[in-house]
């Protein structure tokens, strides 16, 4: 089955045994970051004053990467 779809064995097994990757995992715990800074805010706050806050935490993502998680988190 690997050799069909070109994945390796020990890649396929990994997946099996954790099919949420790290950044999936990484974007769960940003969105919850941007949630508290966005209601820190009180709304107000967009992509640029969050990636500041993030920096000053020692997050440092793009602003896109910021705009598609508050996208996905619906703020």
């Amino acid at each position: 089955m690997c050799r069909i779809i070109q994945v390796s064995r020990s890649g396929y097994y990994e997946w099996l045994s954790n099919p949420e990757g790290s950044r999936a995992k990484k974007d769960k715990n940003l969105i919850s970051m941007i949630k508290l800074i966005f209601e820190e805010g009180r709304g107000n706050y967009g992509s640029r004053t969050i990636k500041k806050k993030l920096e000053r935490e020692g997050e440092f993502i793009s602003r896109r990467r910021i705009i598609r998680l508050m996208r996905q988190a619906d703020l």
